[in-house]
């Protein structure tokens, strides 16, 4: 393998199938990334196994290709080194005693390689007819649901997104089992099947940093244990959570007899100083007391003292309602917000509590209550 190709090209590149290693991978093997240089451009891949990701500099971009072939180097080495080099043309030489030489007008580098065939076989194959979605759309949805979702391992199911698909409708729903938060959208075209998948969130969140530095369209293509988000030239690769899923619909379409509007960011910052005054220990307890015309947040620790805020609410009920709930959830829901007021839908002290806003209809987040008894 030997060309030439300008540095802020091919840096470029890395920074997306970089986020395909994982430094504590003890296989030697899936820390290195996989160079492949053929005549229409040069194929750049990693995995650990959890996710794979494959992208491609067209050979327009490339300075000269003088001799095609295959490399296997340590990735985080070659990625550090690459990025450290000033912007000009980076020369990339196989030499005979499997190595990697890479030079510049006044640098020169030779890096360790692996065997090419050790490194793993990965299927990057696609459907011919993906579900196509915004770039910006699929961002959003991820972003206002992914807080929810369980960061402990002993319930597997829960570290994912569910993503369904039924006709012309596509829903993401994340939960701890504490809360949820669930986003629908509705597609250009009807699937032609239904969709029911639950991927890891840590693999999302490594896809939306990809997507930050791509504005064009994504193309998802879903197989039996894995699923491939594609855009442009860059294949993304997750594997999947086995499992069914919670059921949340009959939690979030319930109907709840009260129903009260807040102006969002006086009940945010009203929120914020409550919490102030309230222990981690106890999921950082408030307690909230609701007449017609306003309720009042209270926190208090008596050994140090007491907060207390009231704000002007509109209230569709005449029932007062007291109740306890985990300042640092409802915080974390309203960070996900862009609505200058909110609705928050109740039913009882022991009932889970409803978030929606008039801007987003199609976007409901839900928590339990604290008990306090």
């Amino acid at each position: 393998m030997k060309l030439k190709i300008k540095k802020d090209i091919l840096s470029n590149k890395l920074d997306d199938v970089i986020k395909g290693l994982s430094t504590k991978n003890l296989i030697p093997i899936l820390n290195c990334l996989k160079l492949e240089l053929k005549k229409e451009g040069l194929y750049l891949t990693s995995t650990n196994n959890d996710i794979s990701i494959k992208t491609f500099i067209q050979k327009e971009q490339i300075e000269e290709i003088e001799e095609e072939g295959t490399i296997v180097v340590y990735g985080k080495l070659f990625y550090e080194y690459i990025k450290k080099l000033p912007n000009e043309t980076i020369n990339l030489e196989e030499l005979i005693e499997n190595k990697l030489r890479i030079y510049t007008s006044s640098s020169l580098s030779d890096l360790n390689c692996n065997e090419k065939d050790d490194f793993p076989r990965l299927d990057f194959s696609v459907k011919k007819k993906p579900i196509k979605l915004n770039n910006d759309l699929f961002k959003n949805l991820v972003n206002k649901t992914i807080y929810a979702a369980a960061n402990s391992e002993e319930r597997p199911l829960l570290t994912g997104l569910n993503l369904q698909i039924k006709e012309d409708q596509l829903t993401i729903v994340a939960t701890d089992s504490h809360r949820c938060a669930t986003k629908t959208i509705k597609l250009n075209e009807k699937s032609e099947t239904d969709v029911n998948i639950i991927i890891p969130a840590k693999n999302l969140t490594e896809f939306i940093k990809i997507l930050e530095n791509n504005v064009n369209e994504i193309e998802i293509h879903i197989f039996n244990n894995r699923v491939l988000f594609k855009i442009d030239e860059l294949y993304f690769v997750s594997r999947l959570i086995n499992g069914n899923f919670p059921d949340v619909s009959n939690l979030i379409n319930k109907e709840k007899p009260i129903l009260l509007e807040i102006n969002m960011l006086d009940f945010f910052h009203a929120l914020e100083r409550t919490a102030i005054l309230s222990r981690e220990e106890n999921k950082q307890t408030v307690h909230l007391a609701i007449d017609k015309n306003s309720f009042q947040l209270k926190s208090i620790i008596p050994e140090i003292g007491k907060v207390e805020e009231t704000i002007e609410v509109k209230n569709n009920s005449d029932q007062q309602l007291e109740i306890a709930f985990s300042a640092k959830y409802m915080l974390d829901a309203l960070r996900t917000l862009n609505s200058e007021s909110i609705l928050i839908c109740l039913e009882s002290a022991t009932d889970s509590i409803i978030i929606k806003s008039k801007e987003e209809p199609e976007f409901i987040q839900l928590f339990q209550p604290i008990r306090t008894y």
